[in-house]
């Protein structure tokens, strides 16, 4: 996250730390979408608000035609988007978070259909187990790293 939040290229960062330790280092990050969410209220309204983006690039996205992925709508849309690349610490604890929350669309389904339009999650748990995340939404991340 270090990483995109420093590059050079355009992009937006959202950073969702529920324990408050892992980004600190990232909030002065001129990158940064919102400030980091720490408590329920800020990462239901960081993910409601990002439904919203998800629905708004849908919407662009049809106007242009050829448009599978964000580097061909880029190429062809007036004015390109930038990627939004969401880092989450513990999503597990998110996932419990969030339950219950009456948001736009859920979570799941929103780590399941936005990289195609230029949002992409990277997100850490100390457990990929079945039992902590759903295996649907696991499914979605390609690359797992363990640290034990």
């Amino acid at each position: 996250m270090f990483q995109v939040a420093y590059a050079r290229e355009d992009a937006e960062i959202v950073l969702i730390d529920p324990q408050g330790v892992t980004f600190p280092a990232l909030a002065g990050s001129p990158m940064l979408r919102y400030q980091i969410g720490e408590d329920d209220k800020d990462i239901a309204g960081i993910i409601d608000d990002l439904t919203g983006e998800f629905d708004r690039r849908t919407e662009l996205f049809k106007k242009v035609p050829p448009a599978t992925n964000l580097t061909i709508y880029n190429r062809y849309a007036p004015e390109p988007l930038p990627p939004i690349v969401i880092g989450i610490d513990e999503i597990t604890t998110v996932f419990a978070m969030l339950r219950g929350k009456q948001l736009r669309m859920p979570f799941k389904l929103l780590v399941q259909r936005c990289r195609k339009y230029g949002i992409y999650f990277v997100s850490g748990a100390p457990s990929w187990r079945s039992k902590a995340m759903d295996t649907t939404v696991r499914s979605q991340f390609s690359t797992t790293v363990h640290f034990h």
